[in-house]
């Protein structure tokens, strides 16, 4: 005896294939639309908030002191010792008269005489954005 033949119902089975589709599609436009939407919130709503949040992370000073110590020999004597240096250094931008700028310099005694035109020329060698050394060792005073 031959069992039950099964015919195929194509119809049917297209219509649950586009549902399913239909499903599916309306499930992943739904998680487009909640991604969208939370990246509004982020780059439109709360955006102030983050950039100051960002503009914070940037940079931060931190002061740490310099481990630094007298160098002394097997005997206890001092070799090196420390004393604070200063140096006057001058970008080239901010300065109006070059010229007139040094030569003021040479007559308050901070730049000697005789190496005015090697400071202009080191000064001139430089570019206008960077800061270049005028004079060093300076004391405090």
């Amino acid at each position: 005896m031959v069992g039950p033949v099964r015919i195929k119902d194509h119809q049917r089975e297209q219509r649950i294939f586009f549902q399913r589709a239909l499903l599916s599609a309306l499930v992943i436009c739904g998680m487009t639309l909640v991604l969208l939407g939370r990246l509004a919130q982020l780059q439109v709503v709360r955006y102030e908030e983050y950039k100051m949040l960002a503009e914070g992370n940037q940079a931060r000073i931190e002061y740490t002191p310099a481990s630094r110590g007298l160098i002394l020999d097997r005997n206890g004597n001092v070799l090196a010792e420390n004393q604070p240096s200063y140096q006057l250094e001058l970008v080239r931008e901010r300065v109006a008269d070059l010229e007139a700028t040094i030569r003021g310099l040479v007559s308050i005694g901070v730049v000697p005489e005789d190496l005015f035109d090697e400071v202009m020329r080191e000064a001139r060698s430089r570019r206008v954005f960077e800061s270049g050394p005028i004079q060093r060792r300076l004391t405090e005073e």
